[in-house]
Protein backbone atom coordinates (compact mmCIF):
# COMPACT_ATOMS: atom_id res chain seq x y z
CA UNK A 1 0.00 0.00 0.00
CA UNK A 2 1.35 3.57 -0.18
CA UNK A 3 3.21 5.08 2.41
CA UNK A 4 3.79 1.61 3.67
CA UNK A 5 6.49 0.36 5.87
CA UNK A 6 6.25 -2.94 4.69
CA UNK A 7 9.34 -5.62 6.26
CA UNK A 8 9.63 -8.98 4.05
CA UNK A 9 11.07 -11.08 7.44
CA UNK A 10 12.25 -14.39 6.32
CA UNK A 11 16.26 -16.84 6.48
CA UNK A 12 18.96 -16.70 4.35
CA UNK A 13 18.18 -17.86 1.13
CA UNK A 14 14.23 -17.72 1.47
CA UNK A 15 14.07 -15.36 -1.73
CA UNK A 16 13.38 -11.98 0.04
CA UNK A 17 16.63 -10.11 -1.70
CA UNK A 18 15.69 -12.05 -5.37
CA UNK A 19 11.69 -10.18 -4.62
CA UNK A 20 13.18 -6.54 -4.18
CA UNK A 21 15.32 -6.90 -6.66
CA UNK A 22 12.50 -8.03 -9.13
CA UNK A 23 10.69 -5.41 -8.07
CA UNK A 24 13.68 -2.98 -8.65
CA UNK A 25 13.90 -4.82 -12.37
CA UNK A 26 17.26 -6.33 -11.33
CA UNK A 27 16.19 -9.50 -12.08
CA UNK A 28 14.03 -11.68 -14.94
CA UNK A 29 11.38 -13.43 -13.79
CA UNK A 30 7.88 -14.72 -14.79
CA UNK A 31 4.94 -13.08 -13.89
CA UNK A 32 5.01 -9.14 -13.31
CA UNK A 33 5.05 -6.39 -10.74
CA UNK A 34 2.87 -4.01 -10.75
CA UNK A 35 3.07 -0.09 -9.31
CA UNK A 36 -0.36 1.60 -8.96
CA UNK A 37 -1.55 -0.38 -11.84
CA UNK A 38 1.43 -0.09 -14.50
CA UNK A 39 3.23 -3.77 -15.04
CA UNK A 40 7.39 -2.51 -14.21
CA UNK A 41 9.97 -4.55 -15.90
CA UNK A 42 12.69 -1.93 -16.16
CA UNK A 43 14.53 0.05 -13.32
CA UNK A 44 13.13 3.22 -12.59
CA UNK A 45 13.40 6.12 -10.33
CA UNK A 46 10.27 5.64 -8.74
CA UNK A 47 11.75 2.77 -7.10
CA UNK A 48 15.04 3.38 -5.32
CA UNK A 49 17.19 0.11 -4.10
CA UNK A 50 19.84 0.89 -0.70
CA UNK A 51 21.55 -2.03 -0.16
CA UNK A 52 23.23 -3.85 2.81
CA UNK A 53 26.68 -3.40 1.87
CA UNK A 54 28.90 0.19 2.43
CA UNK A 55 30.08 0.02 -1.18
CA UNK A 56 27.15 1.61 -3.03
CA UNK A 57 29.03 4.83 -2.90
CA UNK A 58 30.94 6.32 -5.72
CA UNK A 59 34.75 5.97 -3.58
CA UNK A 60 36.18 9.08 -5.67
CA UNK A 61 33.27 11.64 -4.92
CA UNK A 62 32.46 13.66 -2.10
CA UNK A 63 29.13 12.75 -0.21
CA UNK A 64 27.53 16.22 -2.12
CA UNK A 65 28.62 14.80 -5.61
CA UNK A 66 27.21 11.11 -4.77
CA UNK A 67 23.93 12.46 -3.94
CA UNK A 68 23.85 14.56 -6.69
CA UNK A 69 24.56 11.80 -9.51
CA UNK A 70 21.38 10.62 -9.88
CA UNK A 71 19.78 14.00 -9.89
CA UNK A 72 22.19 14.72 -12.94
CA UNK A 73 21.44 11.87 -14.68
CA UNK A 74 17.68 13.16 -14.16
CA UNK A 75 19.08 15.39 -16.08
CA UNK A 76 18.62 18.69 -13.53
CA UNK A 77 21.89 20.65 -13.67
CA UNK A 78 20.73 23.67 -12.32
CA UNK A 79 23.46 23.99 -9.38
CA UNK A 80 21.22 26.00 -6.78
CA UNK A 81 18.45 23.04 -7.21
CA UNK A 82 21.23 20.25 -6.32
CA UNK A 83 22.75 22.27 -3.62
CA UNK A 84 19.46 22.83 -2.39
CA UNK A 85 18.34 19.28 -2.63
CA UNK A 86 21.53 17.36 -1.28
CA UNK A 87 21.23 20.26 1.57
CA UNK A 88 17.34 18.98 2.27
CA UNK A 89 18.55 15.46 2.47
CA UNK A 90 21.88 15.55 4.48
CA UNK A 91 19.07 17.43 7.04
CA UNK A 92 16.89 14.15 7.08
CA UNK A 93 19.72 12.14 7.82
CA UNK A 94 21.33 14.18 10.00
CA UNK A 95 24.68 14.70 8.33
CA UNK A 96 24.29 18.07 7.72
CA UNK A 97 28.00 19.86 7.14
CA UNK A 98 29.67 16.34 5.63
CA UNK A 99 28.80 17.67 2.17
CA UNK A 100 32.98 17.53 1.38
CA UNK A 101 33.35 14.31 2.80
CA UNK A 102 34.77 11.23 1.15
CA UNK A 103 33.34 7.60 1.80
CA UNK A 104 36.57 6.47 3.58
CA UNK A 105 36.09 9.24 5.64
CA UNK A 106 33.06 8.29 7.09
CA UNK A 107 31.94 5.42 9.37
CA UNK A 108 29.18 2.48 8.25
CA UNK A 109 26.71 4.04 9.88
CA UNK A 110 27.25 7.47 8.24
CA UNK A 111 27.93 5.90 4.59
CA UNK A 112 24.36 4.22 5.12
CA UNK A 113 22.69 7.31 5.61
CA UNK A 114 24.19 8.98 3.26
CA UNK A 115 22.60 5.86 0.51
CA UNK A 116 19.04 6.83 1.81
CA UNK A 117 19.82 10.52 1.58
CA UNK A 118 20.62 9.88 -2.07
CA UNK A 119 17.41 7.62 -2.60
CA UNK A 120 15.32 10.40 -0.99
CA UNK A 121 16.94 13.21 -3.32
CA UNK A 122 15.14 11.36 -6.04
CA UNK A 123 11.69 11.42 -4.26
CA UNK A 124 11.12 8.24 -5.54
CA UNK A 125 7.33 6.08 -4.66
CA UNK A 126 8.89 3.11 -3.22
CA UNK A 127 12.51 2.78 -1.42
CA UNK A 128 13.56 -0.56 -1.45
CA UNK A 129 15.82 -1.51 1.51
CA UNK A 130 18.09 -4.87 1.52
CA UNK A 131 19.50 -5.36 5.17
CA UNK A 132 20.81 -1.48 5.13
CA UNK A 133 21.86 -1.88 9.21
CA UNK A 134 23.12 -5.37 8.66
CA UNK A 135 26.57 -4.70 9.12
CA UNK A 136 25.98 -2.06 12.03
CA UNK A 137 26.68 -2.11 15.14
CA UNK A 138 23.61 -2.51 17.97
CA UNK A 139 23.46 0.98 19.23
CA UNK A 140 24.22 2.47 15.63
CA UNK A 141 21.31 0.22 14.11
CA UNK A 142 18.65 1.67 16.88
CA UNK A 143 19.37 5.00 16.01
CA UNK A 144 19.30 4.48 12.22
CA UNK A 145 15.83 2.62 12.66
CA UNK A 146 14.73 5.28 14.62
CA UNK A 147 15.78 8.05 11.95
CA UNK A 148 13.99 6.00 9.33
CA UNK A 149 10.87 5.69 11.15
CA UNK A 150 11.02 9.44 11.26
CA UNK A 151 11.95 9.63 7.77
CA UNK A 152 9.17 7.03 6.24
CA UNK A 153 6.34 9.15 8.37
CA UNK A 154 7.69 12.28 6.83
CA UNK A 155 8.51 11.88 3.81
CA UNK A 156 5.53 9.75 2.60
CA UNK A 157 6.93 7.01 0.19
CA UNK A 158 6.57 3.66 0.63
CA UNK A 159 9.55 1.28 1.90
CA UNK A 160 10.09 -2.10 1.19
CA UNK A 161 12.32 -2.97 4.00
CA UNK A 162 14.43 -6.50 4.22
CA UNK A 163 15.65 -8.13 7.56
CA UNK A 164 16.38 -11.16 9.57
CA UNK A 165 15.97 -9.51 12.65
CA UNK A 166 12.74 -10.05 14.16
CA UNK A 167 12.78 -7.27 16.67
CA UNK A 168 13.71 -5.27 13.31
CA UNK A 169 10.67 -6.17 11.46
CA UNK A 170 8.64 -5.44 14.82
CA UNK A 171 9.63 -2.25 15.11
CA UNK A 172 9.68 -0.60 12.04
CA UNK A 173 6.83 -2.78 10.02
CA UNK A 174 3.48 -1.39 9.63
CA UNK A 175 3.20 -4.54 7.66
CA UNK A 176 5.12 -7.97 8.29
CA UNK A 177 5.23 -10.64 5.43
CA UNK A 178 7.54 -14.05 6.84
CA UNK A 179 9.16 -15.94 4.07
CA UNK A 180 10.07 -20.12 4.43
CA UNK A 181 12.18 -21.66 2.65
CA UNK A 182 11.92 -21.58 -0.99
CA UNK A 183 9.76 -18.52 -1.01
CA UNK A 184 6.91 -19.77 0.58
CA UNK A 185 5.33 -17.24 2.30
CA UNK A 186 3.77 -18.59 5.25
CA UNK A 187 2.51 -15.07 7.45
CA UNK A 188 1.60 -12.15 6.05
Amino acid sequence: ERNEFLCLLGPSGCGKTTLLRCIAGFEDYEGSVAINGVVRREPGTDRIMVFQDFNQLFPWKTVEKNIQYPLKLQGIRDKAVLKQRTGEVLEKVKLSGHEKYYPYQLSGGMKQRVAIAKALALKPEIILMDEPFAALDAMTRNELQGELLRISETEKCTIIFITHNIQEAIVLGTRIIVFAQEGRIVVD
